[in-house]
């Protein structure tokens, strides 16, 4: 059986998912020149209180809600997402090949 014919797991969907998330945020903060601490002192003008240090256990784990994702974006002033390079099939596909698996 090929790589190209095993079914997507539900566990390396969400993983991939997750990395991207995470990538995406990071790439954000950097692009608009934003530590942890400025991006926590943000959310907190909008009422959201978080640590700099519990945000930054968030976003390395990858382990928040679509809203507070939502929320980053906003006092980021992100206004709009490009995902056209999300792949979800074709990551994992990737990784199988890395990992030897095919």
């Amino acid at each position: 059986m090929g790589i190209e014919s095993l079914p997507v797991r539900q566990s390396e969907a969400l993983d991939v998912l997750r990395t991207y998330t995470q990538n995406m945020l990071r790439a954000e903060m950097r692009r608009k020149k934003v530590t942890y601490r400025e991006l926590s002192t943000r959310l907190a003008g909008i009422g959201i209180q978080v640590t700099v240090n519990t945000l930054i256990k968030k976003i390395n784990r990858s382990e928040f809600p679509a809203h507070f994702l939502i929320a980053c974006l906003s006092v980021l002033d992100v206004q709009a997402l490009d995902i056209s390079d999300l792949d979800v099939t074709g990551e994992i596909r990737r990784r199988y090949r890395f990992a030897g698996k095919s």
